[in-house]
């Protein structure tokens, strides 16, 4: 039997005792991503997560998030046992380990920020040490603990073990954070859903290191071996959050967060170098964007905005000036179209517009309110980020492109609005005869072509006064072939008159 070949990554060397010189450059890079994302729990502001607590949560809304955060406060504590009694030990190059040494630093900042939130939260000391041991009290969250810390225990290879703890910090949190971060778009426990966000970029980037990590081994697992411990970790998510602790008590599709957690497993499965599974599309396209100064994405290669300025200045100065003028930066209203085209694309959403037209409301009071609840999921005031609206042409005159989507998202909401008001047969009706009648203005145009530029531009003063003669009506904008003759005959030249 040929014997297995030697995994430079843990193998012992006397280069480990120093930093200098690295020898594994993306390893190094992700140390100082790491480096630079550092936070404290005192940064987080918890007064005013109590008001929401008792008097904007209902009692499944509160049971869910006292789970949830029981599970969190001991996962970190079983990933903690895994860096400090397996993988520091079994890395053996410098910079790998100077990540996993600030990851223990941070998992001990979260660990301590669960606690706290718990002990905000809870007042009762009984029911608080009951969710502190929930390893031992709360049967769903053993079940998570048991499956995680049969791979420290066992004697699995390292390229096991990293897949697995890869899909306890990938897909174990995936489900739970964005739960959370459903209650951020309701504007909800402020202090609870931007821990979230830090937490959720943390385990992103260690998630991503796993992964990192794994591609740098000699000696890969079999493709079916690898989809079988994610797709193991996939059904365990998934019986937690969609059954034993339904995500449906904070208002969520259990089929959607299934087809989320589905989804997350397969971009975990692409950073590892193997093909997906479900091949699912992302039902939650807002975790994606849930902040546009940093996307909460398990899988992006970048750090969040907490991180620190002296390690990784990342400032954009001309959206800093533009927010501070009061104006929203390119970014944010890029996302603000591309959000409203998806959202006005979705049935639930016609049927919404629509019935607010037989009762009677305005369709654009609708696109409106719409507008106004993308703003609050991006953390803006909807006030404010509509009155940018109206100032956008001003501010960006000179972005040819972001004027295109402007103009693009105007004929979304307008196209939106038609289409509730004319009803479904009238509005394709409508569709289809602006459709004949753009192929026309077409023919029209190609027509043009065998006039001179002086008969083109006679022909086209014709048509704008036809147009504003028939108040702008759509119809108006086409003329016959014989009307485009007569308007180059009659066409007068400045210097010789009429032809």
């Amino acid at each position: 039997m040929p014997s297995m070949p030697e995994e430079p990554l843990l193998t012992p060397s006397p280069d480990r005792f120093c930093m200098f010189p690295i020898h594994y450059p993306q390893i190094w890079e992700m140390y100082k991503k790491a480096e630079a994302s550092f936070w404290t729990a005192e940064e987080v502001d918890l007064s005013q997560d109590n008001r929401d607590w008792e008097n904007n949560l209902n009692d499944g809304e509160r049971h869910f998030i006292k789970h949830v955060l029981a599970f969190f406060a001991a996962s970190d504590g079983i990933v903690l046992e895994n860096l400090a009694s397996r993988f520091m030990s079994d890395v053996q190059v410098s910079e790998a380990r100077a990540f996993y040494g600030f990851q223990i630093a941070i998992e001990n900042i979260h660990s301590e920020m669960y606690s706290l939130l718990l002990d905000t939260y809870i007042k009762d000391n009984k029911e608080r040490d009951h969710l502190f041991r929930a390893i031992e009290t709360i049967p769903c969250v053993a079940k998570k603990a048991q499956w995680a810390m049969k791979w420290i225990d066992g004697s699995q290879t390292f390229a096991e073990r990293i897949i697995a703890f890869a899909c306890v910090e990938g897909i174990f949190f995936s489900g739970s954070f964005c739960s959370i971060f459903w209650l951020k778009k309701r504007g909800l426990m402020p202090g609870l859903t931007f821990s979230n966000e830090l937490i959720s970029r943390d385990e992103g980037l260690h998630c991503d290191f796993a992964c990192l990590l794994y591609t740098l081994l000699k000696t890969k697992l079999s493709e079916e071996r690898v989809k079988s411990i994610v797709c193991d970790a996939v059904e365990i998510e998934r019986e937690f959050v969609c059954d034993a602790l339904p995500c449906a008590l904070v208002g969520m599709n259990r089929d959607l967060m299934s087809q989320y957690i589905e989804f997350v497993a397969d971009r975990l499965l692409g950073a590892l170098g193997y093909g997906k599974v479900y091949g699912v599309t992302n039902p939650f396209d807002w975790m994606e964007l849930i902040s546009l100064q940093g996307k909460t994405n398990f899988f992006e290669k970048r750090v969040g905005d907490y991180q620190k300025a002296s390690v990784m200045s990342s400032v954009n100065a001309m959206a800093l000036s533009l927010q501070s003028s009061g104006m929203l930066t390119k970014e944010q209203m890029v996302y603000l179209f591309d959000r409203f085209d998806y959202l006005t694309s979705q049935s639930d959403v016609k049927k919404r517009i629509s019935d607010a037209v037989e009762d009677k409301q305005e369709a654009v009071a609708v696109t409106t309110a719409i507008q106004e609840e993308i703003f609050l999921e991006m953390g803006i005031d909807p006030g404010f980020g509509i009155g940018c609206l109206g100032k956008l042409n001003s501010a960006y005159e000179n972005d040819k492109e972001l004027m295109i989507g402007f103009y693009k998202f105007l004929a979304k909401e307008e196209m939106a609005c038609e289409e509730a008001e004319l009803g479904f047969d009238g509005f394709e009706q409508k569709m289809k005869a602006q459709q004949q009648l753009q192929e026309q203005q077409l023919e029209m145009l190609k027509y043009m072509r065998k006039f001179s530029l002086d008969d083109q531009s006679a022909i086209l003063q014709k048509l704008q006064k036809q147009l504003e003669n028939a108040g702008f009506e759509p119809e108006a904008s086409l003329l016959s072939g014989e009307e485009m003759e007569e308007a180059g005959r009659r066409r007068v030249s400045p210097v010789f008159g009429s032809r």
